[in-house]
């Protein structure tokens, strides 16, 4: 497989001898002389730097505000839609003076194009930390040729709560870059660019970059998201396509992934390509490998190449798509040329084929079940894992023009059933090196557990004992220790895990509780409650024409059109529905002949006519969707007009 290489770099030094810190320990610290500024689409890019820092008077456009963002400034994105390309950030951060791009609390500004990318944040080939410390959250990005947020080069960016959608390339793409966080992203419907277009098609991918140095650590995590119906529109066999792809990062650092949720993508559920050094635990990969008219020799979960070593793989829940005749090979894990003397290490995963035979679960090189479970797996469970509802079948429909698989994600619930096999079947993530109490912790390992690059409130929250709600504070792994936010007492082998109740961890990313323990998530995966609804204004044009203005609630990616009438004599009329799209607002309008009868006519839309980009739906007309019509009014008496048309 070849993807993506990119030339080794030497480190680069501080210019006093020494080799650029471990930026771990960063601090998150405000600069003195920071700025907050804030942009809208009613704003004006001739306003000064001064006027932009007050939100009655912001700038107009993101571009304008990343040419001027410096370390340690923040940029408030006021709601609306921003139709803007190719938008590059001029200056770095700096360790502990972080930029920060972030849709206003409570809202998420919409950022849309046509050009190539939406945010680009690009360092230098050769010179690792010339471009650093990038956080962007709470925005949405779709309807670019490749990415949606590209990062090149650039180190330590933290891409926070998007919804990244309908992009030709990738949802979230980085390329030779270290220190990467994706956190609490929905990214789906990405890759629709055809053969030779250079598409990846991935929701999202990190591609590390190989510093010989061994004094640099990496440490990506990726943890929390949601990657669905992501293809690759390829005419031949393909290798992408995948809801995540780990690429190239070889044998240095570290990297995590916790608590994703990989379902319907077209490729594997998760691709680590020639990348050492995995933790994968708590994930949920589900029914990938979609496209199987393209998808050749793919998995669930696949490791490959001569570098994928020290893996660990732990309460992952690993549910495959049913072998074809035509691909044979498709099933739940691969590993492929991987050299499995080095450390894989697989513990209490859930893990099924579908077909239910043993001999079609595990493929490497043709390594038996039995082999398996020798060497790498003596927990693995396998059936079905008992979701809410995780439904089997999936219907075609259409996405930025192409055929699409359409998941109506809000039918999928990937909680356990209080019967499942996999309450209780997990096990603890390390365990406590030796006695002792205080708040610095010795491990056994302390590489499955993060402290968020030293971010306050984006350490792990984790239970040590039955110590619960644990907030760690910084992670040692040279040492194995972690510092947590709180006095505490331990013993010699006592468990640490993310919180759990019962005798042991679950598998998979949800913790199962009865109705009668207190519902407790410190750490949930996102789920944004929105009421998706339209309302409908009526008014006449002419006394002839009928003319309809409809408003979504939330920005939907569709049109919802045609909206029906149901007339006072039992017929319907149709009215065909234009605006934009993604958009809100959209128009219509129906010529009152004799035709059209005249009482109260209700209007309606068709089922889940309204999707927006988290793919809810909905039908609901919330105001607006009874009117009045009078085709012959009675004579106006005189100077008056009658209205000839009342709306309730």
């Amino acid at each position: 497989m070849k993807r993506k290489y990119l030339p080794r770099f030497v480190a680069v030094g501080n210019g006093c001898g020494k080799v650029f810190p471990i930026l771990f320990l960063i601090l998150w610290t405000a600069s003195l002389k920071a700025s907050t500024y804030f942009v809208s689409p009613a704003g004006n890019d001739s306003r000064t730097n001064a006027q932009a820092t007050n939100r009655s008077t912001p700038w107009k456009t993101i571009r304008k505000a990343a040419s001027i963002l410096a370390a340690g400034d923040s940029l408030i994105v006021l709601p609306g839609t921003y139709v803007e390309s190719d938008i590059p950030f001029s200056n770095s951060g700096a360790p502990g003076k972080w930029i920060t791009v972030t849709g206003e609390p409570g809202t998420r500004p919409d950022v849309t194009g046509t050009g190539q990318y939406g945010f680009i944040i690009q360092g230098q080939l050769g010179s690792p930390f010339t471009k650093t410390h990038f956080h962007i959250r709470n925005l949405s990005f779709h309807g670019y040729q490749q990415d949606g947020v590209s990062v090149y080069y650039a180190d330590f960016v933290f891409l926070d709560d998007l919804i990244v959608y309908d992009n030709g390339n990738a949802g979230l793409n980085t390329v030779g870059s270290n220190h990467i966080i994706i956190q609490d992203c929905v990214l789906h419907h990405n890759g629709w660019k055809a053969d030779g277009d250079s598409g990846w098609g991935d929701g999202a991918s990190i591609n590390n970059r190989e510093l010989l140095d061994s004094g640099i650590q990496w440490f990506s995590i990726v943890r929390r998201n949601v990657m669905y119906a992501n293809w690759q529109k390829r005419n031949g066999s393909y290798w992408d396509g995948n809801g995540f792809t780990w690429d190239l990062a070889g044998t240095g650092g570290l990297h995590l992934m916790t608590r994703n949720i990989f379902y319907n993508n077209g490729g594997s559920g998760v691709l680590n390509n020639n990348t050492g050094n995995l933790a994968m635990i708590h994930n949920i990969l589900f029914r990938n490998m979609a496209d199987t008219n393209r998808c050749q020799n793919m998995a669930e979960l696949y490791l490959t190449d001569q570098w994928v070593h020290n893996a660990v793989l732990k309460n992952n829940i690993i549910y495959g798509r049913k072998r074809t005749a035509r691909y044979d090979q498709i099933c739940p894990i691969i590993l492929e040329d991987a050299d499995n003397q080095t450390g894989i290490k697989a513990e209490n995963n859930w893990v099924w084929g579908e077909l239910g035979n043993a001999t079609e679960i595990y493929w490497l090189g043709f390594m038996s079940l039995a082999e398996w479970k020798r060497r790498f797996a003596p927990t693995t469970l396998t059936g079905d894992p008992g979701f809410v509802s995780a439904p089997l079948d999936w219907q075609k429909t259409l996405f930025h023009g192409l055929e699409w698989i359409d998941m109506d994600a809000a039918r999928y619930n990937f909680k356990l059933k209080k019967e499942s096999g996999c309450i209780d079947q997990g096990t603890v993530l390390t365990r406590i090196g030796s006695a002792g109490s205080g708040t610095v912790v010795p491990l056994e390992s302390a590489r499955c557990l993060t402290d968020g690059f030293g971010i306050p409130g984006q350490g792990d929250i984790i239970q040590i004992g039955a110590e619960k709600n644990l907030r760690i504070l910084s992670a040692d792994y040279t040492n194995n220790r972690i510092t947590v936010d709180r006095n505490i007492s331990w013993k010699a082998g006592d468990g640490v895990s993310y919180p759990y109740t019962g005798q042991n961890p679950d598998i998979g990313i949800h913790e199962y509780e009865p109705l009668y323990f207190p519902q407790i998530d410190p750490d949930p995966i996102p789920i944004t409650e929105k009421e998706l609804y339209a309302t409908i204004q009526s008014f006449r044009v002419l006394k002839k024409v009928l003319s309809v203005e409809l408003t979504a609630s939330e920005t939907v990616v569709k049109n919802p059109g045609p909206l029906y009438m149901d007339e006072a004599d039992g017929t319907v009329s149709t009215i065909v529905l234009t605006g934009a799209v993604p958009g809100n607002v959209f128009t219509g309008a129906l010529a009152l002949d004799g035709s059209v009868a005249e009482g109260t006519a209700r209007y309606r839309l068709p089922s889940d006519a309204l999707m927006d980009a988290g793919s809810t739906v909905s039908d609901e007309i919330r105001s607006g969707d009874y009117v009045e019509l009078e085709l012959t009014p009675p004579a106006a008496p005189g100077g008056m007009t009658v209205a000839a048309l009342s709306v309730h």
